[in-house]
């Protein structure tokens, strides 16, 4: 009997030791229109899993409310609203929950960024990164955002990857 709950208390030390193994992954929710295609939103989680970033996105329906706890449970919400019409259909289904709650939103696309309780640096490279797109700009956010939730500094990653003006891009996500 004694060896069962030697055994018994190993188990369940292990099982404390390897859940405060692996810390909680950053929960970016990103909502948009049915414009935004969910292949983009994979793209973005399959980038940003190896650092530890999860992304999700909500579509939003004009005629819907979100949850009466949302966003509650997101880290950060990005608001991917490419074309002015997206930003109206957007913001009149979110903008009640985000500026009453305290979960840190940006909102990139269809005019200039806007974001609320985001520091006005934090929020102008998160733009930058999630703006200008491409694989190496959304690994970088990734890293950005985990090195802003743990405080450590952000100096030493490298600025938003700017797009060409002009040209043929192939953007990675």
């Amino acid at each position: 009997m004694r060896s069962g709950w030697t055994w018994l208390l190993l188990g369940w030390l292990m099982l404390a030791a390897s859940a405060r193994a692996e810390p909680e992954p950053l929960r970016v929710e990103v909502v948009s229109s049915s414009f935004v295609l969910p292949g983009r939103i994979a793209r973005l989680d399959a980038l940003g899993v190896p650092a530890g970033v999860r992304f999700r996105q909500r579509v939003v329906d004009p005629a819907a409310t979100p949850p009466a706890d949302w966003p509650t449970g997101a880290d950060l919400v990005l608001l991917d609203t490419p074309r002015p019409t997206d930003v109206e259909q957007v913001m009149s289904v979110v903008a009640g929950p985000l500026q009453n709650g305290k979960v840190p939103w940006l909102r990139v696309g269809g005019g200039a960024p806007a974001s609320g309780h985001l520091p006005a640096e934090v929020a102008r490279r998160i733009a930058g990164y999630y703006g200008n797109g491409g694989e190496a700009n959304i690994r970088t956010l990734a890293a950005y955002l985990q090195a802003w939730r743990s405080g450590a500094g952000t100096d030493g990653l490298p600025q938003p990857q700017v797009l060409p003006a002009t040209g043929y891009s192939t953007r990675g996500s």
